[in-house]
């Protein structure tokens, strides 16, 4: 039986999709969910990277409400995925142009982000824990 971490690594880390579900709310508490293009940080196992252009609705309901939870897809297996409802958003300091081969690197071949540093806004998404998910049920990660 594998354990949490190699499953974590296998469903978030070298996950072949590369897009999850992201859950927010508006501060007012009306939810929505997406599915957008992610990057695990490769120095910090428990936070990765979106980008949005800086326009998007989507970047107020991050300023207004830092609580969100995400899923991966479910593997081919039809079992595997991970999930956290402990995450919290913020914007990053890091620019489009420093998560932009990060990015570039989980797309399908020929794919590419229209961004620039002017256009797109970096956040990070740090998760507490996570569940990590198989065929033999669940376990939970905590991180420091």
């Amino acid at each position: 039986m594998a354990t949490a971490e190699e499953l974590f690594e296998a469903y978030f880390t070298n996950n072949a999709n590369h897009t999850l579900a992201l859950a927010t709310a508006t501060a007012d508490g009306v939810p929505n969910i997406r599915h957008i293009f992610y990057a695990p940080n490769p120095e910090q196992m428990n936070q990765f990277y979106i980008a949005t252009i800086h326009t998007s609705p989507k970047n107020h309901e991050f300023e207004d409400n830092d609580k969100v939870s995400f899923i991966t897809p479910v593997k081919e297996d039809g079992v595997g995925y991970v999930a956290s409802n402990s995450a919290v958003i913020k914007k990053s300091a890091k620019q489009f142009s420093e998560i932009e081969p990060l990015l570039a690197a989980r797309l399908p071949e020929g794919f590419q982000f229209k961004g620039n540093d002017d256009a797109m806004n970096v956040y990070e998404i740090t998760f507490a824990s996570a569940k990590v998910s198989d065929r033999n049920g669940a376990q939970f990660l905590e991180f420091a």
